[in-house]
């Protein structure tokens, strides 16, 4: 379950296949809340991500930020200091939001 956690399997999974091979592999977890907060912010973000893998770390940043859980404070962690190449970071939740 870790690996799904981690933001580079999500991001390398995405990349090599589409947003609904990576949901469901998250629906095959149980009901463990930092897996299910991810999977549907996943889910919520499937319209862009199906044309847009690019927005990823916007799309999570977006839709998890303020998730007081320890498992997406350190997804979101590794998301902003391994960027790779400018993103818009969501400073403001704007976005709906997970849960």
């Amino acid at each position: 379950m870790d690996a799904l956690l981690d933001f580079d399997w999500i991001y390398a999974t995405l990349n090599e296949t589409d947003i609904d091979s990576v949901c469901a592999a998250f629906e095959q977890l149980p009901d463990v809340d930092a897996a299910r907060l991810i999977h549907d912010a996943l889910r919520l973000s499937a319209h862009v991500l199906t044309n847009h893998k690019d927005q990823l770390r916007t799309q999570l940043c977006g839709r998890l930020a303020g998730v007081e859980i320890a498992g997406i404070a350190t997804l979101l962690a590794h998301v902003s200091e391994h960027a790779d190449s400018a993103w818009l970071k969501p400073v403001l939740t704007t976005m709906p939001r997970v849960g």
